[in-house]
């Protein structure tokens, strides 16, 4: 029997850091998947969408400039909820699903870049991982960018040892596939350039692959600004060439010394979890052992590219003109993971006891960071919506509701309530007309509902929505959110 249990251990470790990954990302989940504006709207779009038949081109407006990305994103949220369209969370339980196996993948990974040990560690990191366990429950299209980039790095590591046609054009594809749908996946057209720098190999053949995996996913955008006057793609290269420079670098705070020393720390910390002198510690590990062994020639080529990879993506961020939220850092999670795993990999060679200390440093620390955000975290915005949605569907059995928002200065509000109303069938473009708004702007308004202390919800019926209140009320239909994201041209 133990000799069973030594023979399948790899597999056995797999299998308990996995289960342990989906404790740590689903338990207290209706109090965790995040649900505000941003994600109300994009599920708003997807549900639409299905109902009505149509295929969204476009994606989100680009808080970078006017544009949008490309609508796979909506497409992913539209499998996510096509499985069991009648619950609200649907696509949040497909995304959060999607970073468990990320773990998973990450072992495979980890095993096929060293050994199974490497793979176990790897993926220990990656399951109690800060970041991974808060952005696999955060509906934004920030979220799928760490399983592209895994994808990506691991074209790029198996077209480096196989130089097999399909993987260069899955590097292309994913990396295109990223940067379509957020703009931060642009950072892994290095891991593409790099990969062609490091093999050297040039084949026509597979550079008319690449090019074709690049070009699929702009498709979408490609087929929509055809007959729109390439409105996206120029606004995009006018925000490139021009606006973005009106920022600052300085204004920004973007120095090396408070980026290296100070920002990339804290955000170390946050992908491996814990306190920031842990991301200090395992930032100047992965300088040393790294930099050893490139001294004695002793890296792989899949190795150059994690590294060559990760210290252009770090010298890009660097002159981003933009603020760098920790959502906008999704694409460096598997590298990050990856070389701190390294470290602790090289301290097993010299003491298998530090190296134990050191992940139980990290786990614990990670752990207790986690135990925390997951006991205190709290949806009140799912709670209003699903209470006040059953509250209407029971003062007004078998209506269906069209709703507004007044002014749309309650958006954090009304598009959360209307999706609850959708994913129970009980919207209607002509359905019995509903307000959200601002409690103190609303004073003149009977309330319907009004169990909090900032909204109200009114009903707009008997004061006429066709009348003179109109201008002051935004219809949040999911028909009118797909049209003013989608149809607005």
């Amino acid at each position: 029997m133990l000799k069973k249990v030594k023979l399948h251990w790899f597999g056995i470790s797999a299998i308990l850091i996995v289960l342990l990954a989906f404790v740590l990302r689903f338990y207290n989940y209706q109090n965790r998947f995040g649900l505000a504006y941003d994600q109300a709207h994009d599920a708003l779009i997807a549900r639409h969408a299905l109902s009505s038949g149509k295929l969204p081109l476009l994606g989100p407006f680009s808080s970078a400039g006017p544009f949008q990305t490309g609508g796979q994103w909506y497409w992913f949220i539209m499998l996510g909820t096509v499985f069991y369209p009648y619950s609200v969370i649907s696509p949040w339980v497909f995304l959060t699903l999607l970073y468990v196996l990320f773990v998973y993948l990450m072992i495979k990974l980890g095993a096929e870049l060293i050994d199974k040990k490497f793979g176990i560690i790897v993926g220990i990191l990656t399951a109690v991982s800060s970041a991974q366990i808060t952005q696999g429950t955060n509906l934004t299209n920030q979220s799928p960018i760490s399983l592209l980039s895994l994808a990506a790095i691991w074209s790029g590591v198996r077209y480096i040892r196989e130089k097999k046609a399909k993987y260069i054009f899955l590097l292309g594809f994913f990396a295109s596939m990223a940067a379509s749908i957020h703009l931060q996946g642009v950072a892994l057209f290095f891991i593409v350039l790099l990969t062609l720098l490091i093999l050297r190999y040039f084949r026509l053949k597979h550079i008319i692959l690449l090019v074709c995996g690049i070009v699929l996913p702009l498709l979408p955008i490609i087929i929509s600004d055809f007959g729109h006057n390439f409105f996206n793609i120029k606004n995009m290269l006018y925000y490139y060439l021009h606006d973005q420079y009106r920022i600052s670098l300085d204004v920004l705070g973007r120095r090396w010394s408070t980026y290296i020393m100070s920002f990339w720390p804290q955000q170390w910390a946050h992908i491996i979890g814990g306190q920031k002198i842990i991301g200090l510690f395992l930032m100047l590990g992965v300088a040393i052992v790294l930099g050893l062994k490139i001294i004695k020639k002793s890296i792989s080529k899949e190795w150059i590219l994690i590294t060559a990879g990760f210290a252009s993506m770090l010298i890009l961020l660097r002159y981003t003109r933009s603020v760098l939220f920790e959502s906008y850092l999704v694409f460096t999670h598997p590298v990050v993971l990856l070389l701190s795993a390294v470290v602790i990999f090289e301290l097993f060679k010299r003491s298998s006891l530090i190296a134990l200390l050191s992940i139980a440093i990290i786990v614990l620390a990670s752990l207790s960071k986690d135990f925390t955000e997951i006991k205190n975290a709290t949806n009140y915005t799912s709670y209003y919506a699903d209470s006040n949605s059953k509250f209407l569907l029971q003062k007004y059995p078998g209506k269906k509701f069209a709703i507004y928002d007044y002014k749309y200065k309650s958006t954090v509000r009304s598009l959360p309530l209307a999706l609850y109303l959708e994913a129970a069938g009980a919207i209607d473009d002509k359905g019995m007309a509903i307000g959200v708004g601002p409690k103190d702007l609303l004073e003149g308004h009977e309330a319907v509902l009004n169990n909090e202390d900032t909204y109200k919800i009114v009903n707009l019926g008997s004061y006429g929505i066709k009348g003179s209140l109109n201008k002051d009320w935004y219809f949040a239909n999911p028909s009118f959110i797909y049209h003013a994201t989608e149809e607005w041209f």
